[in-house]
């Protein structure tokens, strides 16, 4: 049974009920490289950041994603030291008054990739793809599955329009390697399998990944060197296509991450400094992007950065000697970007994701079965 699209009822149902539970200021998550615990934050509505509580999670933890209902979340790591407290992924719950506890984790031994299925009932780990299924009640269980290492890097998103998951391959064509962008679908028994489809993103290498919006239309793709930027357009059916291809002047793109309303895509860049360290590009209908906005921060921040659930904020941060400081931009309604130093906020320790937790559906239980 493939994953379905939901129904119009359902994603207005949901969407009402989100927007009428955020709240005025929001929780943020961080990881650290080489530290089993990790910090939670609060983020005031004028964009102030402050410390709230250490959380244990246990590994090396790399990666961090919280899922689109607002009620958990996982916690990828670096597996590559044979050692079996690291070889995890681990799994959060998050309860109503978003508080954020850890609910337990899954052997994992084919490093950091996450990614958490738009309904919310799976989560896909590994560069295997394996998954794990969510349940309603906050338990969840692991689908024992041997599938071939598919991903070629710690990089992989699902589409909201089809929900279907896509990540980047590699194969050798002539001696020469070429890269694509895979589709696979979780079968009956979660376990994940390619589609069929794919398109070939040449010379892009997707070296940092893929990030698909959040209506599932546009696909973002992160290189180095070669074109920077690569943007697909995923089809409702299933599928995708090539639509742009650019390089972009000073520094390397490093993350994106979109706006909720799929308006606009916020990149930091690398070693951009004295550039642009966070560029704003509009998302225009045929999925092109076209720059409307950057910021200047008085270094260059790193690849984590996360944009606040209702769109306001963007928080990025900035190594310095193990040591963390971060940065807060407030996005305009036009696209301009504006730092505010204000809100500049020392941590010790180095950052290796952020997420904030998206708002809750309170009043009812979401679409758990929305792709069935």
């Amino acid at each position: 049974m493939l994953l379905r699209k939901p129904t119009l009822g359902i994603v207005v149902l949901c969407i009402m009920v989100c927007a009428a539970s955020v709240r005025a200021d929001y929780v943020m998550m961080c990881t650290y490289f080489d530290n089993p615990v990790a910090r939670v934050y609060r983020v005031g509505d004028d964009g102030a950041i402050s410390f709230d509580k250490c959380l244990t999670v246990g590994g090396y933890p790399l990666a961090l994603r919280f899922s689109p209902n607002g009620k958990w979340g996982m916690v990828g790591g670096d597996t590559t030291w044979n050692h079996p407290e690291r070889q995890i992924t681990v799994m959060l719950n998050v309860d109503r008054n978003r508080e954020i506890s850890v609910a337990g984790s899954v052997f994992n031994n084919k490093q950091n990739l996450i990614a958490i299925s738009p309904d919310s009932r799976w989560g896909v780990h590994g560069w295997d793809l394996k998954s794990i299924r969510r349940y309603s009640n906050g338990t969840f269980t692991a689908i024992p599955c041997e599938n071939p290492v598919y991903a070629r890097n710690a990089f992989a998103d699902f589409s909201s329009l089809n929900g279907y998951l896509y990540c980047a391959t590699e194969q050798k064509i002539d001696d020469q390697r070429v890269f694509f962008i895979n589709e696979f679908l979780i079968d009956i028994d979660g376990i994940v399998k390619p589609t069929g489809e794919s398109v070939n993103i040449t010379p892009s290498t997707a070296a940092l990944g893929i990030r698909i919006s959040p209506d599932g239309k546009t696909a973002v793709v992160l290189s180095v060197m070669e074109f920077d930027l690569t943007t697909l357009r995923i089809h409702e059916d299933g599928g995708m296509s090539l639509v742009q291809q650019f390089n972009v002047i000073e520094g390397f793109p490093y993350v994106v991450k979109f706006t909720p309303d799929s308006k606009y895509a916020i990149v930091t860049f690398m070693g951009a400094f004295p550039g642009p360290a966070i560029r704003c590009f509009r998302i225009n209908s045929d999925s092109t992007l076209s720059e409307v906005g950057s910021v200047i921060f008085p270094g260059s921040p790193s690849e984590d950065m996360d944009i606040s659930p209702d769109g306001k904020y963007i928080i990025s941060r900035e190594p310095k000697m193990s040591n963390s400081y971060f940065y807060v931009v407030r996005l305009h309604e036009d696209g301009q970007l504006e730092y505010l130093p204000e809100n500049n906020f020392f941590q010790s320790g180095a950052v290796s994701d952020i997420a904030f937790v998206p708002p809750q559906v309170t009043d009812v239980e979401p679409a758990w079965d929305m792709y069935e």
